[in-house]
């Protein structure tokens, strides 16, 4: 029987994959055993194994769609049981959630206005008030979910060509510190009397 170096490859990947998952699982339960007083993520995005943390990226603009996706238990299961935001399996090592604290670990990811060449992000908005609205649509979907443990922003400065801060790489807030506070918060300050009907990015 002749097996072809594509077969070959499938093996060799699966068998670094498992070797992986193994490795990671091994670590986490380590890092646990010598601090069993804070919870442990074995991996960050997708494809966890062991620990008690599961982040997720989920890059997603569209606040509907995330509270789809993170508004009920059984949503969540779904995400688990298939290929999560990213098209990856969330975890690898069969538990499921099992228990594990569910984080979205990187979300957002958007700024507005005109771009240098170079520049990436996951979503560029028309306006200051546009972006705004958009932050504080998406935060109020994770913060309402029910499901979900925490988020953590993408991300809080530019940094060369990621552009999608809520500071400029100088540290100085692309919009002002507390309308940026308000959004992150899912809130409307007193004065905004904005509508909520443009709320995605090109």
């Amino acid at each position: 029987m002749i097996t072809s170096p594509r077969t070959l490859a499938k093996v060799d990947d699966t068998q670094q994959k498992l070797a992986v998952a193994s490795a990671q699982a091994s670590l986490a339960s380590l890092t646990a055993a010598l601090d069993p007083t804070r919870p442990v993520s074995a991996n960050d995005g997708w494809e966890t194994s062991g620990g008690e943390i599961v982040g997720i990226h989920d890059y997603t603009h569209d606040a509907d769609v995330m509270s789809e996706r993170y508004g009920s238990v059984e949503a969540v299961d779904a995400l688990f049981a298939g290929p999560g935001p990213e098209g990856k399996p969330l975890t690898v090592d069969g538990r499921g959630r099992d228990g594990r604290a569910v984080v979205l670990s990187e979300t957002g990811g958007t700024t507005f206005g005109s771009l240098p060449k170079d520049a990436y992000v996951y979503g560029n908005f028309v306006s200051e008030e546009e972006w705004l609205r958009g932050i504080r649509r998406l935060c109020r979907a994770v913060l309402t979910s029910g499901t979900l443990s925490g988020y953590c922003w993408t991300q809080l400065t530019d940094v060369y060509q990621e552009t999608n801060g809520l500071l400029r790489i100088d540290r100085s807030p692309k919009a002002p510190i507390e309308h940026l506070r308000a959004a992150l918060l899912g809130i409307r300050l007193p004065n905004d009397h904005s509508t909520e009907e443009r709320d995605q990015p090109t």
